[in-house]
């Protein structure tokens, strides 16, 4: 009788011990508590499947595909376009992020920026290898060496994904897509 209760007890510790140290001290849990923290305050997802954007999306394209979003758009002269839309995220792909800003050429996309959470960067790198296979430079993904590429590159035949291999502490977590032209 004394191993049963045994058993019960250490089960109950088990189920109430175990699901706090996933939340709190591993990287999926802090992932997992950041999101619903997130859709609590009521951040919106954003969902993209970077091998399906395109140069053919426009900015009436984009707020229908994502009308949760709270698009601001308007000009702005870079070198990624002359037309600007951005909006307030509060995950990408399931990663926390901050903001996506995409940028337009005569009503057509040029450009992408995403910008994440830093404590995120290499499962970001691990969820663009998963779903866009290693980089067009893949030895600079495993290489630690100083001629290695900074930046990873992945063709997705519509466009250009860039990420940097390695983010300091000065450096804005952002994960660029480039269209390219047809």
């Amino acid at each position: 009788m004394k191993k049963k209760k045994l058993h019960t007890t250490l089960l109950a510790l088990l189920l109430v011990f175990v699901p706090p140290y996933f939340l709190v001290f591993t990287d999926e849990g802090n992932r997992v508590s950041d999101n619903v923290v997130l859709w609590l305050f009521g951040h919106e997802s954003l969902k993209l499947n970077l091998k399906e954007a395109d140069r053919s999306f426009t900015q009436s394209h984009i707020k229908e595909i994502f009308p949760d979003l709270q698009w601001q758009c308007g000009a702005h002269d870079s070198p990624f376009g002359n037309l600007a839309c951005n909006a307030q995220i509060g995950n990408f792909n399931d990663l926390p992020a901050q903001r996506v800003v995409m940028y337009f050429v005569e009503e057509q996309l040029n450009a992408m920026q995403i910008s994440y959470r830093a404590q995120y960067h290499n499962a970001l790198l691990q969820h663009l290898i998963e779903t866009l296979g290693q980089p067009g430079n893949a030895q600079a993904a495993t290489m630690d060496t100083p001629s290695a590429d900074e930046v990873l590159q992945w063709n997705t035949g519509n466009g250009l994904v860039v990420l940097k291999k390695t983010i300091r502490e000065s450096d804005q977590p952002a994960l660029m897509w480039l269209g390219s032209a047809q």
